[in-house]
């Protein structure tokens, strides 16, 4: 993470962000990547969140390098439906 204690927000222009962590989530060739403990900024006046764009350039080069897992391909069963004919049983108090 840099090397900056905290910066001015670039959207308040008021707040200032402070470094901290997050969770980066993202939608990667259709699976949800998450990623915990991720350093970011925070502004303590609006809330804006940034990630640090190293961290993020970090990650993207270890998903280009086709470290996830692969997609499962394995189909669940269907859930039976009980059949109209027979009702299902209730019990009687």
């Amino acid at each position: 993470m840099s090397q900056r204690a905290s910066y001015t927000c670039p959207r308040c222009q008021i707040g200032q962000c402070h470094p901290g962590e997050l969770t980066y989530v993202r939608m990667y060739q259709g699976m949800l990547l998450s990623v915990a403990e991720t350093p970011a900024w925070t502004c303590d006046i609006c809330g804006l969140q940034e990630f640090d764009q190293e961290v993020l350039m970090n990650i993207d080069r270890l998903i280009g390098q086709g470290v996830l897992p692969p997609r499962s391909t394995v189909k669940k069963q269907p859930i039976e439906k009980p059949s109209e004919g027979r009702k299902a049983s209730r019990l009687k108090t």
